[in-house]
């Protein structure tokens, strides 16, 4: 039995049970970082209201880390699922995946310390989400380049929107230096756009498919 064929013997099952297990404490740890504050349990509803105002950055960059750790584990689930079966360099890439997974915290954690306009805060966290998002792609190609991937793939919309984040990632970058804020709105833009892209490309496949039919 050569390497490649003992390559081809991993399971999938195990790899899809250690990227839940680190999306979910990763996604645990996110609310960690928001600290209860100094409340004395006599305080008006007002002087909680005012005590809790510092919070909001923190609370802001949790929110949208959660639904974009949620988005992740989403593409991740598509990509595998996509794959016949799982060698040694695609576990390796998935390695680096989950390993960029586990800083989510940490970017978060900084964006929220820093404040959501911060653009090293930024930085950091965009790159951290293009990380993510370039490590997907290349399980894509190496898996297509080494015919791995399943002919029909379960969700087309799910993987061009995996093909599109990096973009959307590298417009946010491109426009921290001139409005840090807009970083958002750029990223928010792209990736719109780009599941919209993927919307009709999906039906024009399946109606192509029908008339053929």
């Amino acid at each position: 039995m050569n390497g490649d064929t003992i390559d081809r013997t991993l399971s999938k099952a195990r790899l899809e049970a250690l990227s839940d297990g680190v999306f979910a404490i990763a996604m645990t740890l996110l609310v960690l970082d928001i600290r209860i504050p100094e409340i004395d349990r006599h305080s008006s509803t007002r002087e909680v209201m005012r005590a809790l105002i510092p919070l909001a950055p923190a609370l802001m960059s949790f929110a949208i880390t959660f639904v974009l750790a949620g988005a992740f584990w989403y593409m991740h689930h598509v990509t595998l699922h996509s794959t016949k079966h799982v060698t040694r360099p695609i576990a390796s890439i998935n390695f680096f995946f989950l390993m960029f997974v586990s800083l989510l915290p940490f970017s978060t954690g900084l964006l929220g310390h820093l404040g959501p306009n911060h653009p090293a805060a930024l930085a950091v966290y965009f790159v951290n989400q293009l990380a993510l998002g370039v490590t997907l792609n290349l399980h894509w190609f190496y898996a297509g380049q080494r015919g791995l991937i399943v002919p029909v793939v379960a969700d087309p919309i799910g993987r061009f929107i995996i093909r599109v984040q990096p973009f959307a990632c590298l417009a946010a970058l491109a426009t921290l230096p001139f409005a840090p804020i807009a970083s958002y709105y750029a990223f928010l833009i792209v990736m719109l756009v780009g599941r919209r892209i993927g919307t009709r490309r999906s039906r024009l496949t399946e109606r192509s498919a029908v008339e053929q039919v």
